[in-house]
């Protein structure tokens, strides 16, 4: 989350900026850690009672949760609709999350989020028959964590699409 905005130069005994104002911003995510913050911003204009939105980005987005998210989802989605109606679902989610034309970096988002989607709907059909008493919920859920540690899953690392290998993720049945 954000945690902070910066002004340079700082304000005046009232309070108030005369000139030209640079706003830092600074954000803090104890879990995942931040992958992004919103650019710093040069205020030029009359600011009075005016509002600036900035955002934050998680590390959660396009790493390992981010990987086993989307296969975890499209696992429990097949097994209750089906693998056609989960891949309808699951693409039109995918084309609907960014307006074209895309940059990199989306393309790249999208390459990952639909890569691990049919793993998923993959996952849905390997059984689980030790303990033959595991759930559905279960069954997705242990398929998707082998995945992640075999390297079947994509995540995106300093910008390149990349395998899971490695990680290390608890899933939370619904």
């Amino acid at each position: 989350m954000l945690s902070g905005a910066y002004f340079s130069p700082t304000a005046n005994a009232n309070g108030w900026h005369n000139t030209d104002v640079a706003i830092a911003f600074s954000a803090t995510d104890n879990l995942s850690g931040i992958d992004a913050v919103s650019p710093d911003i040069v205020v030029t204009t009359d600011g009075a009672a005016s509002i600036t939105v900035r955002t934050s980005t998680d590390g959660i987005a396009q790493g390992c949760a981010d990987a086993a998210r989307h296969t975890y989802f499209n696992c429990l989605l097949t097994v209750s609709q089906g693998p056609i109606i989960a891949q309808i679902w699951a693409d039109a989610h995918e084309f609907d999350a960014y307006t074209p034309p895309l940059t990199l970096v989306q393309c790249r988002d999208n390459a990952m989020d639909l890569h691990n989607n049919a793993v998923g709907r993959e996952l849905a059909n390997i059984p689980c028959s030790s303990p033959p008493t595991l759930t559905s919920e279960q069954c997705c859920q242990r398929n998707v964590i082998n995945a992640l540690k075999t390297e079947r899953l994509e995540m995106i690392s300093g910008g390149a699409l990349i395998p899971t290998g490695g990680c290390a993720v608890t899933i939370t049945p619904p």
